[in-house]
């Protein structure tokens, strides 16, 4: 794959909210950025709304994706979150931190990891 790094985010998260569709996910936005920072998916599935990091790693050499969603990463994820929801005002039973760390060139493999990190 040879692409830019932002394209190769937008294709990680293409993949990303194609696997979420076919969970059953509703994909309500992708790349929500405001003054906070960005998430890359907001989904909803059976009364929870999830905020998804998406991850996409070609080769091992850095490590799986989801180790590379730090603390501060978390916090700016959660700011974000927040504004989402005060500007939006959803109902949902409750909603979750995800990440979905991608391997892969051709063919991927998704690991789908449900409350990755939680709002303190």
């Amino acid at each position: 794959m040879k692409e830019s790094y932002n394209n190769k985010g937008i294709y990680g998260e293409n993949i990303a909210g194609g696997y979420l569709k076919t969970k059953g996910y509703t994909i309500l936005a992708s790349r929500f950025k405001c003054n906070y920072g960005e998430v890359d998916i907001i989904a909803s599935k059976d009364g929870v709304l999830v905020f998804a990091e998406v991850k996409l790693r070609t080769t091992v050499s850095k490590g799986i994706g989801a180790l590379s969603v730090t603390k501060a990463k978390q916090q700016r994820i959660i700011r974000t979150a927040t504004y989402y929801l005060a500007k939006f005002t959803p109902i949902y039973r409750s909603i979750r931190f995800d990440v979905l760390d991608i391997f892969g060139r051709e063919f991927f493999e998704v690991n789908h990891i449900e409350n990755a990190f939680y709002a303190e």
